[in-house]
């Protein structure tokens, strides 16, 4: 098979375009809320893909699962591109005027982003059903196109004879680089700082390993785990906001963000989890959170009977739903402050649900609308196979010593951590530090709320030298055990015992063999 191909102009030119138009998606996307491609294919892919195979692929490359997706479907573009670009060289060779190719690949670019690719991500034709809306999402799509055909047409023409004169190989250069080369180094530049970006965004924070002492009984802003499915966020002017509760009400109702801080406010400590935390895994953290009884806005708009579930939609075209009766407890809010400070933007600014005792799927961030309808609503990830009802699984982690660490022979060391039932509270926490054969009771704190984890310690002195598997084990606030066997995330949320292997040594041997080391290194 010859790949003479990548060498002509129309491929290079097209991966050039491909390279633009992603980039201008991409910024389009941050600044005006347009539907960025990655994300529509992302969407598509996560919905057909089985759902057996979905929770494979998650469980191997876990937090690098969307970095990797948008990369490789970002590549997959650019590739399409070199070919739309060979197209477009051969129709120019053939002695098409660039004037006439230019429009008309415009308006193809423009055609299939709007009836195809849009209503393939699920946002109807040019993305009527999203939240940039119809004229948003047109118009970006025809920025996009424009500058994804002005770069291919751009390229091919400057690389090609001009009315059978040959332009000088020299000048030819310059002008593909003045044209072409450097928006593309531009863009390369802007998306490699996107991807870093995105790539960090998606490592876990949340409940990290501490030596030596517990976490911290409500987790920093800064530490505080956040999840979502977007490749690009939404950043909203609460300026410009309006909460719209509509669907099964007496009086459809608009709150500004002013209106919101206005009412009544109730400020209260729950601790959120994501559905696909992992056993022993860090996507979970505890917070105070301030805002409104999500019953007090209903309450205003008046439910009518026959309504089963309370929907909630996103800026980002994400929803999610909740019971009717879940929605109407007194410590379902509304909330626009985490701990003491305004919502930031990547927790769902400028408001986001809180709902105790649910996984944090539940609670939507970037809230827009709120609409009790008469039947069980399907959201976003019950599309994908998730649990809908998803009641929190009792959990306990171990925090502290950190996996496979050394601890002293003869000496307390403190083995610690968290654990968390959802809003049914933790009456217990054991430890084994003998592969499970004997139980003693840790120290329990006392919760901060009903619907907040507890902290637990214990002392452990290893009286010789060996390994030990050391494990944690939870009841609820009525005497039942957390489920000991091994369950994946999907579709449920996982379960299973948090198990570490620590070594217990002498630790002045330990600190004479790292002398020895120093030594023999310098």
């Amino acid at each position: 098979m010859s790949f003479d191909f990548i060498r002509r102009p129309g491929f290079y030119s097209g991966l050039i375009a491909g390279v633009l138009a992603t980039a201008v998606m991409i910024a389009l996307g941050d600044l005006w809320r347009a539907p960025v491609v990655p994300q529509m294919l992302s969407d598509r892919m996560t919905a057909i893909i089985p759902v057996e195979t979905f929770g494979q692929i998650l469980g191997f490359l876990e937090s690098w699962a969307k970095p990797l997706a948008f990369a490789g479907i970002v590549l997959g573009q650019v590739i399409v591109s070199g070919f739309i670009g060979l197209a477009t060289e051969n129709i120019m060779r053939r002695g098409t005027s660039p004037w006439l190719v230019l429009p008309g690949l415009i308006g193809a670019v423009w055609l299939m982003l709007g009836l195809v690719m849009a209503p393939l991500g699920g946002l109807g034709i040019f993305a009527m059903d999203s939240t940039a809306g119809a004229s948003n999402a047109m118009l970006a799509f025809f920025v996009i196109a424009g500058v994804f055909g002005v770069a291919i047409v751009t390229g091919v023409f400057s690389a090609l004879e001009r009315d059978g004169v040959e332009i000088d190989p020299g000048r030819r250069r310059f002008m593909r680089w003045a044209t072409l080369g450097v928006p593309a180094v531009i863009s390369v530049a802007y998306l490699g700082r996107f991807m870093d970006g995105l790539a960090t965004r998606s490592q876990p924070t949340g409940l990290t390993d501490t030596e030596g002492e517990l976490p911290p009984a409500i987790t920093p802003l800064g530490d505080f785990y956040t999840v979502s499915k977007n490749v690009v966020d939404p950043t909203v002017n609460a300026d410009n906001w309006i909460l719209v509760v509509d669907g099964e009400v007496e009086t459809d109702i608009g709150f500004t963000y002013d209106d919101i801080l206005e009412m009544e406010s109730v400020t209260q400590v729950t601790t959120l989890e994501c559905i696909s935390n992992t056993v022993g895994g860090e996507y979970i953290s505890n917070g105070e959170w301030t805002g409104v009884p999500l019953r007090a806005i209903l309450e205003q708009a008046g439910v009518r009977d026959g309504v089963v579930d309370v929907a909630l939609h996103a800026e980002d075209d994400y929803s999610d739903s909740i019971t009717l009766e879940k929605a109407m407890s007194d410590d379902v809010i509304l909330a626009y402050q985490l701990n003491g400070q305004q919502l930031p933007d990547q927790h769902g600014f400028p408001l986001r649900l809180v709902v105790p005792g649910i996984y944090g799927m539940k609670h939507v961030k970037w809230i827009n609308r709120i609409e009790p309808v008469p039947e069980v609503y399907t959201g976003y990830w019950q599309e994908r196979g998730w649990s809908d009802e998803a009641p929190v699984l009792t959990m306990s982690k171990i925090v502290t010593p950190f996996y496979q660490s050394h601890v002293p022979v003869g000496e307390p060391t403190l083995i610690g951590g968290v654990a968390y039932s959802g809003d049914r509270g933790i009456s217990r926490v054991e430890v084994s530090v003998d592969s499970m054969q004997t139980w003693v009771d840790a120290e329990v704190e006392d919760a901060l709320s009903d619907s907040s984890w507890v902290r637990w310690s214990y002392d452990w002195v290893p009286e010789e030298e060996k390994s030990s598997w050391i494990y944690a084990r939870a009841y609820e606030g009525d005497g039942t055990p957390q489920i000991e066997e091994e369950q994946s995330a999907l579709p449920d949320g996982s379960t299973g015992l948090h198990e570490i292997v620590v070594t217990a040594v002498y630790m002045e041997e330990e600190d004479d063999d790292l002398e020895e080391d120093d030594a023999g290194s310098a």
